[in-house]
């Protein structure tokens, strides 16, 4: 029944895309503690678990940057209406401090796959996982396809440990940036009530909510 089920997946790879989706959201909403790992990580999860379970699987590259490009379409959609209010005011600070979090991201990614001798892929993957930036993936795919003198089958292992490098830094990426934010940061900032100063920031940018009021 097993053998039926690979060949079944592998012969038809669309199935793992929504048995990946499937089993990433039931794990997102799992709570451990009062903390979830939320549908995105969720899903990052499953499909690591899919493809190592069925590793015969080849998904197109047409579907892989379709839904690529679709994530970063509703990432940017999402965001788009909050850009131009937040760079209001205090949008010199939040513009340097962006390009403070990338320079030493970059360059701390350089030194750490130097040192540890990595090599493009894994390097990427590196990078993309631990500042959790998914657009690195695409960037870091296309710049590998451009190296010279690489066949078809070192660019495709050297995509498929960005992908890797990926999934297993985005964890520890995401719960370091979660526990620097929620913890450490309101304390060298000097608040004391990280919600009520959120909330306040919300005001003054425009984008506040009212509690209990959503989307419909």
């Amino acid at each position: 029944m097993w053998s039926w089920l690979e060949d079944s997946i592998v012969a038809h790879p669309e199935i793992s895309i929504f048995l990946a989706l499937g089993l990433g959201f039931f794990v997102g909403k799992l709570k451990i503690k009062g903390i979830a790992l939320g549908p995105v990580t969720g899903t990052l999860l499953a499909g690591v678990l899919v493809g190592i379970v069925f590793s015969g699987i080849d998904i197109p590259d047409l579907v892989k940057t379709v839904a690529f490009v679709a994530f970063l379409f509703a990432l940017g959609y999402n965001v788009g209406p909050q850009f131009f209010a937040g760079l209001k005011g205090d949008g010199l600070k939040q513009v340097l401090l962006a390009v403070i979090n990338c320079v030493v991201g970059l360059g701390i990614v350089i030194v750490l796959a130097k040192a540890l001798g990595y090599g493009p892929g894994w390097g990427a993957g590196l990078l993309a996982g631990g500042l959790t930036q998914t657009a690195v993936i695409g960037v870091a795919d296309s710049a590998i396809s451009a190296l010279p003198g690489l066949s078809a089958d070192d660019v495709k292992e050297m995509e498929s440990q960005v992908a890797v490098g990926y999934a297993v830094c985005y964890l520890f990426g995401t719960a370091a940036a979660a526990f620097f934010l929620s913890t450490l940061a309101p304390r060298m900032l000097g608040s004391k009530d990280l919600a009520a100063d959120a909330h306040e920031m919300e005001k003054r940018l425009g984008v506040a909510k009212e509690p209990g009021i959503g989307p419909a």
